[in-house]
């Protein structure tokens, strides 16, 4: 599933101008998020046949939780893998990232690395072999060392060898579907526990169904089954553009799951309840049958899922 933190702050950019440190978290969401999935299909192509891999797993700890960019079970050991995108060009120095470009400092991934595998480590309560690497997956090597931390990071091109290596030492002494089961039963849903950096801006959003195309709120029904946009004549299903706005305000409003009215609310008067209700019980897994109805919020943009959906009036 797309990661709700950047969902979160691509709806908003839709419907509300962003200040500069909105853009500024898009833009570090966007590079990590292509960081991650690099990662991920990268290491999909690198994996011994029963190893295993876990994304984006969150894991509470005393304090609070520990977000885990991507865990890799292999039969003999765990390895837990912090992914880093950085575009600018940094130098480490006593366990700083400076930019030599002039920006702020980046904190010691080392140290994140490390916190990640002691939470690992706690959340497997029998004794399995935790170990953990810094990944960098830009293109140019950006990042200068001087030679320190050797061992402790990867780049891009060094992911073939290390898991050559560490397959040719593989040796079975545990169930890898096993830890991964003992692990998922812990992890932590990212609308429990994240509070995202925009939401001041969230009652600025502006509300109804927005053209696919340029993303302007001059769309308009042009017949019973469709919806135009006046600015640059794009033609929808009404009922996709209304089920890819319910998934929008659902990623919004991610607290909370879908009712009827607020999501009227949101999705506009050009759609009455009948209609809306119609569909929210086509697209949505609804719980108690009465008038305390509600529909599961899937947390995640339509957009992710548009390949998997057709509507009879497609066009």
């Amino acid at each position: 599933m797309q990661n709700l933190a950047l969902s979160f702050m691509e709806v908003l950019a839709e419907r509300v101008t962003l200040d500069n440190q909105a853009r500024a978290n898009l833009k570090a969401l966007e590079k990590g998020k292509q960081g991650e999935d690099a990662f991920r299909e990268r290491v999909k192509e690198l994996l011994p046949e029963g190893w295993l891999m876990l994304c984006d797993l969150k894991l509470p700890t005393s304090a609070s939780y520990c977000q885990i960019d991507a865990l890799v079970i292999a039969p003999h050991c765990v390895y837990v893998f912090e992914v880093k995108n950085y575009q600018a060009k940094y130098q480490y120095d006593e366990g700083r990232l400076a930019s030599q470009s002039g920006l702020s400092p980046i904190r010691d991934p080392f140290g994140q690395i490390q916190r990640a595998v002691t939470v690992v480590k706690d959340a497997l309560s029998y004794q399995i072999p935790v170990t953990g690497r810094v990944v960098y997956m830009q293109e140019y090597d950006t990042v200068d060392f001087q030679g320190q931390r050797s061992g402790e990071y990867l780049k891009r091109w060094q992911l073939q060898d290390f898991f050559e290596k560490e397959a040719e030492m593989a040796m079975y002494r545990f169930d890898p579907e096993s830890v991964r089961s003992v692990l998922l039963v812990q992890q932590i849903q990212d609308y429990h526990c994240i509070n995202y950096q925009g939401l001041s801006l969230r009652p600025q959003a502006r509300t109804g169904i927005l053209c696919e195309g340029c993303l302007s709120g001059a769309v308009r029904r042009n017949s019973r089954v469709h919806i135009a946009c006046e600015r640059c004549g794009k033609l929808e299903a009404l009922e996709r553009a209304v089920v890819r706005t319910i998934y929008d305000y659902g990623v919004l409003y991610y607290q909370d799951e879908l009712k009827i009215q607020p999501v009227h609310a949101f999705v506009g008067q050009d759609v009455n309840l009948h209609t809306l209700r119609t569909i929210l019980k086509k697209h949505f897994v609804v719980h108690n049958h009465n008038k305390s109805s509600y529909y599961e919020n899937p947390r995640t943009r339509f957009t992710y899922l548009a390949k998997d959906y057709r509507f009879k009036y497609d066009v």
